[in-house]
């Protein structure tokens, strides 16, 4: 098991080996297709971290999944709860001017 180590309000996170990866929220994968899709609603792109989380997505293969905390009706949130691992990925795009971005997840590295 890699220790992955975050920051309250940072995207990228980082993981013993691998250095600063980005991550990604569990609630928005579709495990079944193995793909990820986030519109990137009310989310403002040109904030450095934003900037920095989309760089590392276009030019890394790996990246890192979280849990998110469960609010009361069971769904999770973009609150951390946890990790779920580290994964590679392909296909890596940008499906709107607001930054939402579309990724199919090809392996799990690491838990």
């Amino acid at each position: 098991m890699l220790k992955i180590t975050g920051t309250r309000g940072s995207w990228m996170a980082t993981v013993q080996g691998y250095g600063k990866l980005p991550v990604i929220h569990n609630h928005r994968m579709n495990w079944n297709t193995q793909t990820y899709s986030d519109p990137f609603k009310d989310r403002v792109v040109g904030m450095k971290k934003v900037d920095e989380w989309h760089a590392a997505l276009e030019t890394g293969d790996l990246l890192v999944v979280q849990r998110g905390v469960k609010d009361a009706t069971g769904n999770e949130t973009t609150e951390r709860d946890g990790y779920i691992g580290v994964f590679r990925y392909t296909g890596y795009r940008r499906i709107d001017e607001n930054g939402g971005i579309e990724l199919l997840i090809t392996e799990r590295i690491s838990r």
